[in-house]
């Protein structure tokens, strides 16, 4: 087994056992949300008034979801494109990309886990903690996501013409 082909996973592993061990801090859960969710909570409190919660969490989840699926998008054009180039998976890259997410794949989770939860207040001023709760489960995103990076990096590439395209290696 050569550990070099399962980079992505490993560090999606790894990645999701510190949000485990994160989340009892409960700080460092919290201050995931103020890059994304912050400024979102502001503009959908704007378009919904301060009162109509389950509008604005799901606007605020909605819009967290498109920033996930382009930021994905992105990387895995990237990621192909070093494929076809022959480039070995650039770890540094992947670990910044994995840090990026945090502050928008736990956000996620916290508003999947608010709108799943009616007996929540969302006007207590405390709620932003109650994402040490999710942390651990929104954390493990990142080995499916890892999983999903090393299927697209281990890929052979398609030659026309060869009696192998397509088959895994």
């Amino acid at each position: 087994m050569k550990t070099a082909r399962y980079t992505a996973t490993l560090i999606g592993l790894i990645t999701t056992v510190i949000c485990g061990l994160v989340s009892f801090t409960v700080l460092l859960p919290f201050l995931t949300l103020l890059p994304t969710a912050v400024p979102l909570e502001f503009i959908s409190g704007l378009i919904f008034g301060e009162s109509n919660y389950p509008n604005k969490f799901k606007l605020i989840l909605s819009l967290e979801l498109t920033l996930l699926l382009v930021l994905c998008a992105w990387y895995f054009k990237k990621l192909i494109k070093q494929r076809q180039e022959k480039k070995k998976l650039e770890t540094k890259s992947l670990i910044i990309f994995f840090i990026i997410l945090q502050f928008v794949v736990h956000p996620i989770g916290f508003y999947i886990w608010l709108l799943n939860t009616p007996e929540m207040d969302p006007s207590d001023s405390m709620i932003g903690f109650y994402i040490s709760e999710t942390f651990p489960y929104s954390g493990c995103f990142f080995i499916f996501l890892g999983i999903v990076i090393d299927l697209i990096r281990n890929r052979e590439i398609k030659e026309t013409g060869s009696a192998n395209a397509g088959r895994l290696s």
